[in-house]
Parts: C-alpha cells; sequence; structure tokens
C-alpha cells in the first residue's frame, strides 16, 4: 500500500550560547548562533512553496531565559507567541525552555490544536512507571497521525 504524506514537521532551535542568563558576556541577536532560526523559517517557507498541498507545521526550541529582544524577534519570525516548559516534567534536570509551534498557514499550534489538518492530532500522554526511581508520572507531547 503507497503511503501518502498527510504534513510535514520543521523544527530546530539556535545554540543557546548566545541567549542563555547562564553565559554572563550573551550578546542576544547580535551573536550569529542566536540568528539559526531564520534558517528554521526560510526551510519552512520552501517547503510550503514546493508542495503548496501538503500542511507544513513549525516549531522553535531555546532557552527561557534569553534577552527579550530575542524573544520578540523569534514571536516575529515565527507569527506565533511561545509556550514555555520545563524539562523537569519528563525528568530530574530542571531546564526551562520556550517552544514556538506554528500550523500550516502560521496559526499558533500550541493554544488552537484544532487548526491541524484532520488526520493529525497534538497528545499529551501519562505514562506510569512503577517500581523505578524515575517520577511516576511523565508527561509527552508529540504529534500523531491517525
Amino acid at each position: 500500500k503507497k503511503r501518502s504524506i498527510q504534513a510535514i514537521v520543521v523544527g530546530g532551535g539556535s545554540q543557546c550560547q548566545g541567549n542563555a542568563s547562564l553565559n554572563k558576556g550573551r550578546k542576544g541577536l547580535d551573536d550569529p548562533r542566536s540568528l539559526q532560526p531564520n534558517e528554521l523559517v526560510r526551510i519552512r517557507d520552501e517547503l510550503r512553496r514546493k508542495y503548496p498541498k501538503t500542511p507544513v507545521l513549525t516549531f522553535l526550541e531555546n532557552v527561557a531565559s534569553a534577552p527579550e529582544q530575542v524573544k520578540t524577534e523569534y514571536d516575529k519570525l515565527m507569527g506565533v507567541h511561545p509556550v514555555r516548559i520545563d524539562a523537569g516534567i519528563f525528568g530530574w534536570v530542571q531546564r526551562k525552555r520556550l517552544y514556538w509551534a506554528s500550523g500550516p498557514r502560521g496559526e499558533d499550534v500550541a493554544w488552537q490544536t484544532q487548526v491541524l489538518p484532520d488526520d493529525v492530532k497534538m497528545t499529551w500522554e501519562t505514562n506510569h512507571q512503577p517500581n523505578t526511581s524515575q517520577p511516576s508520572t511523565q508527561v509527552a507531547a508529540g504529534l500523531k497521525g491517525r
């Protein structure tokens, strides 16, 4: 049976050194590493032009401690506002991150999951792991086809 592509997901983030508050000499947008999301948007736009009938979903990740100027620039690039997630909900390490997620027409997927194609669903799953030193509940987000 021939498979069909239901959606294309493009995601990434820039290296955090230019944005992280732990780097006292951080340069924000003056650090070339902080400009890598421009390439993410370029790739997204190329895919949208080449495959106009296929939804292209995009996400960007970066540190929550990024300077406001960087967050504002990423908001403009992605056309949406970020969701803040702490990696501590997945395990033991506290790592606060921002995720920008935009749908096929630039919609804010994080808050409006109805913008996803009918056969692509945003899911939140709970996994119980008894008899381990891990937290008893882990939450994970992902995209699932039907």
